[in-house]
């Protein structure tokens, strides 16, 4: 453990290190920029955060009383809601017709609900104390005693509507609210079960528009109604049906608040609560919004904020830069131009307009750059003399043992009186000497390059009989071009020597492939020999052991090619190897096209 704190303090002193030398190395014009445009940035970072401070409470304040309207809105639902119920008790109270055992009572009882979509079911007692409804079989059969007991207690408050605390009504089969009323003078008594599926609905409209939750309680805290959606944000007891709040989540609310603001929920800090004043019921609505909601627009906000800073930035950036830069113009140009010098390419002159201390310096570069240019072109000039010297010596130098290998056979063909076959190879021979000696040019025709190798792949087959076959394949539109001399037979050499040999089952294979891609030339050369490893392939670029195989030809390696093309066209063309030991090796040839 010791060890590592050590080995993390020596990476952070080198990285100090690192750091201090990286500062050494700027000047001190970006200096300059930097201390200015950084101090610039401060004070105008600090102004920003103040004035973003004060819009995000603009917008919460707002959030706030969005969310505080649309509170007082659903209470004055509430309140236009519990005063229709109660007036149409009232008004229904007065009704003779509603209180006589008649057969009508039953019809007249289902009449007052349609329509008023605050009742569900209206019930009455009549002379003799019986409870008539308007769905008095139901009623009969379910033996509810519920509405009957509510309707007893508002006969003993008289002139006084009241109303239940919510439960389950088996006659709506749902949660609900009895509401009753006993006149004060007649006696009479009439009760309603209120459909709470309607205040249900109306509230969503109000509430959840804004992405609130919502819940209803009575002054005692018993649950009225909540937010059942799939976003509700109101906890509910896992596992049960009807679903019921949890109710720890409503007890411990103290209505006895202030109205109308935000306060944190315990458990949850993402959430807020508010809660309505007690409307003429007596009940309380109890709102919940996600920490998100009163933070919408802030994302926004913040994005142009942002903009507003970058721009602003920006804009002191470049006032700094023109003033900074300006006067530093002419010793960073020249700093620039002399980092930039790789090679002769970008090895440019300076233009100098100045006649001070800066303008003697550029002067001095450019004159430096003349120099270097003239020796770096006396030095390219030289090395392809001396590749082209080496090229004419490998020419002439045919290998001894490929010559008397190849006379042998011929000799061979003379004792089996095979006089055709032998003027055949002594014709080829011949024919291939004369194009190696040839030194008038090195680049000649493609046809030229094909007629030396099928020469040279004829002696070959003296020499190896039916060990491999050749295939030539020249595409349409690439036999007339124009091709750097001796190219394809030193690869297709490599190819006999190195690769076929090691082909145990079958006859070994050589294809070559001539093709023109947009403006370039490009040939391939494949066998189905022994491969080559990613070792072997760099060896075979790189010519890091040299080529001394005394059976070749010539001792013209596949890194001497290489090298001949760069010379010749540059960099970009060149030879790339693809191979799979034991499965074959193929080499990609890439030249320009040009005829002429």
């Amino acid at each position: 453990m010791l060890q590592n704190k050590r080995e993390r303090g020596m990476g952070m002193f080198d990285r100090m290190k690192l750091m201090k030398s990286s500062l050494r190395k700027i000047g001190f014009s970006v200096r300059w920029f930097l201390t200015t445009f950084l101090m610039a940035a401060v004070i105008m970072l600090l102004m920003q955060a103040v004035i973003l401070y004060k819009q995000v409470e603009k917008i919460r304040d707002n959030q706030e009383m969005e969310l505080s309207n649309s509170l007082e809105q659903a209470n004055q639902f509430v309140d236009y809601y519990v005063n229709s119920i109660q007036e149409l008790l009232l008004t229904s109270v007065m009704r003779d017709d509603l209180f006589y055992d008649d057969s009508d009572v039953t019809e007249l009882l289902k009449e007052i609900p349609k329509g008023k979509t605050g009742i569900q079911e209206v019930y009455t007692r009549q002379q003799d104390g019986e409870i008539i409804c308007g769905n008095q079989i139901m009623y009969q059969i379910l033996q509810d005693e519920t509405v009957e007991a509510y309707m007893e207690q508002s006969e003993k408050k008289p002139g006084t509507v009241f109303w239940s605390e919510p439960y389950y009504s088996v006659m709506q089969a749902n949660q609900t609210l009895c509401v009753a009323y006993t006149d004060g003078q007649t006696g009479k008594t009439i009760a309603a079960e209120v459909n709470l599926r309607t205040l249900y609905q109306n509230l969503n409209k109000i509430l959840r528009e804004n992405g609130e939750s919502f819940l209803v309680t009575t002054q005692k805290k018993s649950v009225i109604i909540f937010d059942t959606s799939n976003q509700s944000m109101i906890p509910t007891v896992k596992g049960l049906y009807p679903v019921e709040v949890e109710p720890d989540f409503i007890q411990d609310k103290d209505f006895s608040n202030v109205s109308h603001k935000l306060f944190h929920l315990s458990g949850n800090p993402n959430y807020y609560g508010m809660h309505s004043d007690k409307n003429i019921a007596s009940w309380y609505i109890f709102t919940i919004v996600d920490d998100a909601l009163l933070n919408r627009g802030i994302g926004d906000l913040l994005s142009s904020s942002v903009l507003y800073l970058l721009l602003g930035l920006s804009m002191v950036g470049i006032a700094v830069y023109r003033v900074v830069f300006y006067f530093t113009k002419p010793i960073r140009q020249l700093a620039v131009t002399m980092e930039s010098v790789r090679d002769l390419e970008t090895l440019k002159p300076i233009e100098n307009v100045k006649d001070d201390e800066v303008g003697r310096l550029t002067d001095c570069y450019n004159r430096l750059m003349l120099r270097i240019q003239d020796l770096v072109e006396n030095i390219m000039v030289s090395e392809r003399k001396r590749s082209a010297f080496e090229f004419r010596m490998y020419q002439n130098q045919i290998g001894p043992h490929f010559l008397r290998n190849v006379l042998y056979c011929i000799a061979s063909l003379l004792r089996q009186k095979r006089i055709n076959d032998a003027e055949a190879a002594i014709k080829s021979l011949a024919e291939l000497l004369s194009y190696s000696f040839d030194n008038s040019t090195p680049i000649v025709e493609l046809s030229q390059e094909i007629s030396s190798l099928e020469k040279y792949l004829a002696i070959q087959k003296v020499r190896y009989g039916d060990m491999f076959s050749t295939e030539i394949e020249i595409k349409e539109g690439a036999y007339d071009s124009k091709i750097l001399k001796f190219i394809l037979q030193p690869l297709v050499e490599n190819a006999i020597i190195h690769g076929l040999p090691a082909v145990v089952e079958g006859q070994g294979r050589i294809c070559i492939r001539v093709c023109r891609y947009k403006e370039y030339l490009v040939i391939f050369v494949s066998d189905n020999g022994c491969g080559m490893s990613k070792e072997q392939i760099s060896e075979a670029l790189s010519n890091k052991n040299g080529e001394n195989r005394k059976d070749r030809y010539s001792g013209i390696g596949i890194a001497n090619i290489v090298e001949r093309i760069h010379l010749q066209y540059g960099e970009k063309y060149g030879i790339k190897i693809y191979s799979q030991i034991g499965k074959g090796t193929v080499l990609r040839v890439k030249l320009p096209y040009f005829y002429e």
